[in-house]
Order: structure tokens, then C-alpha cells, then sequence
């Protein structure tokens, strides 16, 4: 289902924003506003336009992750311009991952506050039915996005239920609790509820920062501390049988050396799949991690 060494890009823009938000009440906005930090807040949301989508598979991306948010599936034309886009990968033989960017927590109505997914049935019922219909556009892989606050070997069977809710249950891709997943999943008390899961492969984050996120990306590490941080999670995957897709790597357009080294380090790990970078999006020209500079041969 995934071969090795395979690179793109995160194609941003459908998890932000007030749910539900206006569609494509980014771009306006977005040109008004000089840092890209900050803009999550801003009550709109695009997914990108089929044009930008090309432009990315263009640029040689094998792979896109596309961040969506559990609350907007349900709307029909939001499903149908996810599946414009998973249908345009597929047509270029392109993977992509559709990954549910809720931290774990969903409104199950306008106006309400968030609430956890693993601690409310109501919740879990609503994204079992937002992956099923997800499921139904045939994505590669379905995952979800940093689900914070939660127990480790807990979070692993509620994403075994949502797996179930899958066709093929393989083709969920695994992802850890918190904000830095890629270092605080892989822990021993995990190791079996994500084999009887049938979990293949998990989802890793890591940014070449001292804080492992983009808040500091003006002080990034060298290749040689990047790589003790990826080895990690890799070294992790050789022991326990597991593959690993890094979901999520940061990198600014002056770090070239830290680019090159990720895909070197990809293609050299037989147990790294691939990474898509964070992140494009036609509405941030100025967020200092864009990646629309990035090219893959």
C-alpha cells in the first residue's frame, strides 16, 4: 500500500478556522497579515485549489497529507472537495493521507464547546461516521492529528475502534498523544494493543527546533542533533516491528542543508516510509515554514 522513500508536502488550510467556519474565507484575510503565526484564529478555512494541488504534484510530491477538520466532512460540499482532491492524488498515482486535524476533541454542535473524543460516546460515534464516509473516497491512509491529553495505551484502542470502521482496517496509520507525537507514543505499554490493532504504521512528528514545534524555528538544530531526535522514533519502529511515516517536518527555505538531510535520512532507514513536509497552503506566503520552495526529483 506504501513503498519506501516516498516525500511531500502537508497541504494546509482545511483544519483551521471556527467550525464551521466560512469556506474559503481564508485567502482575503490571510493577505492582510505579514507573520503566518497566529492565523489559526481567523474564522475561515480553504482547502487549496485544485490548481495548487497540481502544482504541488508537479513539484514532484508522491505523497499529501490533507488536514480536515471531523466536524466539516459532514457537509456536502466540503466532502465533495476532499474527495475532488483525493480523486486528482489518485489519478496522478499520488498517495495521500486525509488526516483528522482535531487534537482529539470535536464540537458535535455549532456553538459548543470542544469536547474529548475519548471520554464522551457521542463523540466517538461522530468520528466513526466522518471516517466511514472519509473511508468511502478511498484515501491511502486515514489518520488523526496529535490526540493530546490522553492516556498512551488508551489512545491506541480508541484509534484500533476507529480502524474497525475502516474497509481495510490497515489502512489506518497510527498516531500518538501529544503535541510532539513522534517522542511520546512510542512507549511499551502500547506496543500491544497497537499489534492486535493490526497497526502497520504510525504517524510521526519532529521539527528541527529546541522546542520540537514551528514557535522557534529561527534556532534550528544542526543535522547531526535532528538526527538523534529522529533516531529515536526510528530506532523505536527497528525494535518493535513497526514502519514510520513522518507526518510532519518543519523546514525553512534558508535551512537547506536540514532539507537535504531528511531525505537522505529517509531513503537510508528501511524503516521510514516517507514525510511530508510541513506545510503549502496558497493562503501563507509569508508563514516562515511554507513549503512551496521545496522540489522532489
Amino acid at each position: 500500500m506504501l513503498n519506501k522513500d516516498h516525500f511531500g508536502y502537508n497541504m494546509a488550510g482545511g483544519e483551521f478556522g471556527g467550525v464551521p467556519g466560512p469556506l474559503n474565507g481564508w485567502p482575503k484575510i490571510a493577505r492582510d497579515v505579514s507573520d503566518g503565526k497566529g492565523l489559526r484564529n481567523i474564522n475561515g478555512y480553504t482547502y487549496n485549489s485544485l490548481d495548487y494541488w497540481k502544482k504541488a504534484i508537479d513539484d514532484g510530491a508522491t505523497i499529501l497529507r490533507f488536514p480536515v477538520r471531523i466536524e466539516r466532512i459532514f457537509d456536502y460540499k466540503d466532502l465533495e472537495a476532499i474527495g475532488e482532491r483525493i480523486q486528482l492524488c489518485r489519478k496522478n498515482r499520488v498517495k495521500v493521507i486525509v488526516d483528522l486535524h482535531n487534537y482529539n476533541k470535536v464540537s458535535s454542535k455549532v456553538g459548543l464547546d470542544r469536547i474529548n473524543i475519548l471520554k464522551n460516546q457521542h463523540a466517538i460515534d461522530l468520528t466513526m461516521a466522518a471516517i466511514r464516509l472519509l473511508d468511502g473516497l478511498d484515501p491511502t491512509f486515514i489518520t488523526m492529528n496529535e490526540p493530546i491529553n490522553d492516556n498512551p495505551f488508551d489512545n491506541a484502542k480508541l484509534q484500533r475502534k476507529f480502524a474497525s470502521a475502516m474497509e481495510s482496517p490497515v489502512r489506518w496509520m497510527y498516531s500518538g498523544v501529544g503535541y510532539s507525537s513522534a517522542h511520546q507514543w512510542y512507549d511499551n505499554r502500547n506496543n500491544e494493543a497497537l499489534t492486535v490493532g493490526g497497526f502497520k504504521v504510525v504517524d510521526a512528528h519532529a521539527y528541527p527546533t529546541p522546542n520540537n514545534n514551528d514557535s522557534d524555528s529561527d534556532k534550528p538544530l544542526s543535522p547531526k542533533q535532528f538526527k538523534a531526535r529522529l533516531d529515536v522514533v526510528t530506532n523505536w519502529a527497528r525494535l518493535n516491528g513497526f514502519r514510520v511515516f513522518f507526518g510532519e517536518i518543519g523546514v525553512r527555505e534558508v535551512d537547506t542543508e536540514l532539507f537535504e538531510f531528511v531525505k537522505d535520512y529517509v531513503a537510508s532507514n528501511d524503516e521510514v516510509l516517507g514525510v511530508t513536509f510541513w506545510a503549502r497552503g496558497e493562503w501563507w506566503p509569508t508563514y516562515h515554514l511554507n513549503a512551496d520552495w521545496m522540489k522532489f526529483d
